[in-house]
């Protein structure tokens, strides 16, 4: 679990980044009861937005939300590097 938290923490602090810094609005909750956490993502000028819900035990999973929260932070430096 403590690997998993580093994951959380790693995609929390992603999450606030990007929407404080960026021109996205990543939104998230955790659901302690059930232990899961829940990343949501707008695309599109808010038109399409990607949820995820996952468990905090799942690794993989976290994996897969902080890679797709790397991606956002990495387009949009080469998007403002480019001028757009």
């Amino acid at each position: 679990m403590d690997k998993n938290y580093e994951i959380i923490k790693d995609i929390l602090t992603r999450a606030i980044e990007i929407t404080v810094t960026q021109k996205q609005d990543v939104s998230w909750e955790f659901y302690p009861l059930t232990k899961t956490l829940k990343i949501s993502i707008p695309f599109n000028d808010g038109t399409l937005v990607k949820t995820y819900g996952v468990k905090v035990e799942d690794t993989e999973c976290l994996k897969i939300i902080q890679k797709e929260l790397m991606n956002i932070q990495t387009n949009n430096l080469e998007d403002d590097f480019l001028g757009d």
